[in-house]
């Protein structure tokens, strides 16, 4: 909502701009004369710049198809055929096609496109003006990075607050993936570990010389407390078991000679 609200802002500051060069240079559209194109270019040279690009282009009455705009004046100045090859960029957008056969006033539009330099501008503005000499357009266009590194005339994923986003997720992503797969060998150790000691082929290392993960290293000591306490259960088993079988070889004995006679 804060970016669309940004973008809203920018692009009414643009397309005033825009209304205002059009009423600017409106008294010198009344006709289609050497004289009148001469004061509609010195306008646009006084107002245009590098970042803000203005571009006036004319339908004559009753042109076939109601489409075909001819350059007029542009601001810089620009040679011959980089306006034409611009027009070409622009025809392929479609804004001419917004323009109707009545020349109705168009307000507005956001359109991307890349000019024959190869640089992107945004056409912020499409003022269309219709007298008795024909249909004038004034385009207004931006080269500003305050409009390019919006989102104003391109998909929503393609603005940079989303793509640096993504891109902060993706890396939480790997560092997760990282993560999993330390957990997991550490937990392979583990159970080798214990492998080893159920079949008695360990060799006096311990749980906690295997852990790798500093938040495991409580567990690791507490497998080893309870491996040294089966341990010394075991071990007090087989002492016992050993007294046992002691104490028992002496009353065996005895009744093994006492019954000896009787054989």
């Amino acid at each position: 909502m804060a970016d669309v609200d940004k973008q809203t802002l920018l692009l009414k500051a643009a397309q005033e701009q825009g209304r205002l060069v059009a009423e600017s240079i409106k008294p010198h559209l009344s006709e289609f004369t050497p004289s009148a194109i001469s004061k509609v270019a010195s306008v646009l040279l006084r107002i245009g710049g590098e970042e803000t690009k203005i571009k006036v282009l004319y339908r004559p009455i009753d042109t076939v198809p109601v489409q075909r705009f001819y350059y007029v004046a542009s601001a810089p100045k620009v040679s011959a055929s980089y306006l034409a090859r611009e027009q070409e960029e622009l025809v392929q957008t479609g804004i001419f096609d917004s323009v109707p056969a009545t020349c109705e006033r168009i307000d507005s539009t956001a359109e991307r496109y890349r000019n024959p330099n190869g640089k992107e501008e945004l056409l912020v503005s499409m003022r269309a003006v219709n007298t008795g000499a024909g249909c004038w357009v004034v385009i207004t266009s931006t080269a500003a990075d305050e409009f390019l590194e919006t989102g104003i005339g391109r998909p929503y994923w393609q603005t940079p607050e989303i793509r640096f986003a993504a891109i902060i997720y993706l890396l939480m992503a790997v560092f997760i993936v990282i993560l999993f797969l330390d957990g997991r060998r550490n937990l392979q150790r583990f159970a080798s570990l214990a492998r080893r000691i159920r079949t008695r082929r360990q060799d006096n290392q311990t749980f906690a010389e295997e852990n790798h993960i500093p938040e495991l290293s409580g567990v690791a000591v507490e497998f080893d407390r309870m491996v040294g306490a089966l341990r010394q259960s075991a071990e007090m088993i087989r002492y016992m078991a050993e007294d046992n079988a002691h104490a028992y070889k002496t009353p065996i004995a005895v009744i093994a000679q006492a019954v000896e006679p009787l054989k």
